[in-house]
């Protein structure tokens, strides 16, 4: 029987958010001013990192593909989207996930 994958230090991982109202209804993010996704490292350190739309924006959809050097140590980590627009800004909820060693 084969494990979950997990994440490991050093793999790239594309991380996604949808950004819903309150009734559960899409926010369009067309037009924003700044799209980024912060990830708190175990040490609380938080690094920001520019996020990209996943589509033109209607979607409320965006992403962030960590780079190697990203997901560079062991531990409970913490990452949040955040998006401005020209009359508005939202930030998506906290989700934690667990960096774990490499084999070799």
């Amino acid at each position: 029987m084969f494990e979950k994958a997990k994440i490991r230090v050093g793999n790239t991982v594309d991380f996604e958010h949808e950004f819903k109202d309150d009734d559960d209804v899409v926010i369009s993010i067309a037009s924003p001013t700044t799209l980024s996704m912060h990830l708190r490292k175990p040490d609380g350190t938080v690094v920001t990192k520019t996020a990209l739309l996943v589509s033109d924006g209607t979607d409320g959809k965006l992403h962030y593909q960590t780079l190697v050097a990203d997901l560079d140590v062991i531990g409970d980590w913490t990452r949040q989207f955040y998006v401005k627009l020209a009359s508005s800004e939202w930030t998506g909820n906290l989700f934690k996930f667990t960096v774990h060693r490499k084999l070799a």
